[in-house]
């Protein structure tokens, strides 16, 4: 098929979906087959033309932040559970429709698509290559913990903040004459738990803002402060710097 040879907001189908390693990146690349193009606020059949497109996601930025191209492919494919990057490569995708913005790129030479956005959104190069078995695992131990960390609450295992369950508390040792009874050491000055992080970061969210969303940032700021971590992992003393710099890292609202 011959490649997009215009600028425009198109609809289109996934031909084709893999996961790979690019160095240290991973990347979920894509191939679609455009079948609409928006005209004058109407989009209109292009199938005959049988132009394809493809797009490369790549999950971090160079500056290590999750990108935001990556965590749209959560909206984007609402079936994807959000832990495993191999399911885009195993899941029949060939009736899942979304919108690409197709640009010229900066070297001004081809179109480039420049937005992934799910179907009926007003918002705004190689082949495809698929992960083998040991591909597959490497993946899994680089971004495995993040995935499950930034999947959305219902999606994956990781639930909505709740409070971990107390150890019981030791036995009070017994006073005699020659031994005083011990005081218990005070707690490492900045250790803190989930439930107390999770106050803090809920009084500076609007009170209107919706659960889903603050979930959704709440997971995005342990995969940025802790990386290959989920909340299950994090141990009083990281608890205490998430409670002290969450705040900070939650975006403008």
């Amino acid at each position: 098929m011959p490649k997009v040879d215009r600028a425009g907001i198109f609809h289109a189908i996934p031909t084709d979906a893999g996961v790979d390693c690019e160095g240290d990146a991973v990347v979920v690349k894509f191939a679609f087959k455009l079948t609409e193009e928006k005209v004058d606020g109407t989009f209109y059949n292009i199938e005959g033309e049988n132009l394809d497109a493809t797009n490369w996601v790549f999950m971090f930025r160079k500056d290590g932040e999750v990108g935001k191209p990556f965590l749209a492919l959560y909206d984007i494919f609402p079936q994807w559970d959000g832990l495993e990057l191999p399911w885009f490569q195993d899941a029949d995708l060939s009736n899942h429709t979304v919108q690409l913005t197709i640009g010229l790129n900066d070297a001004g030479d081809r179109f480039d698509v420049q937005f992934m956005n799910p179907y009926g959104s007003t918002g705004g190069g190689g082949g495809v290559t698929h992960a083998d078995d040991a591909t597959k695992k490497r993946i899994d131990a680089q971004v495995g913990s993040t995935l499950r960390a930034l999947a959305p609450p219902g999606r994956a295992a990781a639930p909505q903040p709740t409070a971990p369950k107390p150890a019981p508390a030791p036995a009070a040792p017994v006073a005699t004459p020659s031994t005083p009874p011990t005081a218990a050491p005070p707690a490492t000055p900045g250790d803190s738990t989930l439930d107390e992080a999770w106050a803090t970061f809920s009084r500076a969210c609007p009170a209107d803002f919706p659960q889903d969303e603050q979930e959704a940032i709440w997971f995005t700021i342990i995969a940025k402060l802790f990386k290959g971590k989920s909340q299950d992992d994090l141990t009083p003393a990281e608890w205490g710097k998430m409670n002290a710099e969450c705040v900070a890292n939650i975006p403008p609202f």
